[in-house]
């Protein structure tokens, strides 16, 4: 079982590990700061160093409830299990994820809190994300929502904090939880102070003003929104502001 220090600290970019299992497609460490994709969240991207080797790491997946760093490069002749890896993630890459994700939980808490609207399908990219919402949106209502979005991202400055409960106990919090609650022994929530609360195993950042304002690039049949964030939003808003 490889340790999740992803979970343990987002903030971290590198790290050292030894490889426990070699595959024909790449590697299973003993722990990792590598998010593999899951949740609708990708994967990390970064390297990693084995021995004399520097291996590009552009995929890290689940397979078979394991961690599996994905190498395409020949590698299986130049490496041993036990061998000591020095990892480093692509740092820009990781905060623009840890961005998106967090406003997605944002935004959708809003929906949920204002109009009782349920998020069915949520996807995360590099300073963007899609969102399906489970009940149309009109124009006016998009626009409240994505103002108290934005004031929340850029003035508010609440915290975001991961913790992990059993299964048990988050039962007994079920009222509280804006999602369905896994079928496992540790249940990891995201917890938004005073707006929101859900089970996600993804990588968040700390507080909501990292975040920035939110741009919505793509509105479609009245329920499914496309945003960009991060220096993509900026990007487009300067745009705007110079034409």
């Amino acid at each position: 079982m490889t340790i999740k220090l992803y979970w343990e600290n987002a903030y971290e970019i590198a790290f050292s590990a030894k490889i426990i299992k070699i595959k024909e497609n790449g590697i299973v460490l003993d722990k990792t700061l590598f998010y593999p994709e899951s949740g609708n969240q990708l994967s990390d991207k970064g390297y990693l160093e084995i021995n004399t080797f520097k291996f590009e790491i552009e995929k890290v997946f689940k397979e078979n409830n394991e961690i599996l760093h994905h190498i395409s490069s020949d590698f299986q002749d130049k490496i041993n299990i036990g061998d000591s890896v020095k990892g480093e993630i692509d740092w820009e890459y990781r905060y623009g994820l840890m961005k998106a994700h967090s406003s997605q939980h944002i935004f959708s808490a809003v929906l949920k809190n204002n109009y009782n609207i349920d998020t069915i399908r949520a996807n995360i990219n590099f300073e963007e994300f899609f969102l399906q919402m489970s009940q149309k949106l009109d124009y006016e209502q998009l626009k409240g929502v994505l103002h108290e979005v934005n004031t929340i991202c850029t003035l508010k400055n609440l915290t975001i904090k991961p913790k992990i409960i059993t299964h048990e106990l988050a039962e007994k919090r079920a009222k509280e939880i804006r999602s369905k609650i896994p079928d496992e022994s540790q249940v990891r929530l995201i917890e938004i102070e005073n707006l929101d609360l859900v089970c996600c195993g993804g990588t968040h950042v700390q507080t909501t003003t990292e975040i920035g304002s939110s741009f919505i690039i793509e509105f479609k049949k009245g329920n499914k929104i496309r945003f960009y964030v991060g220096n993509k939003a900026l990007s487009i808003e300067a745009s705007i502001n110079i034409d």
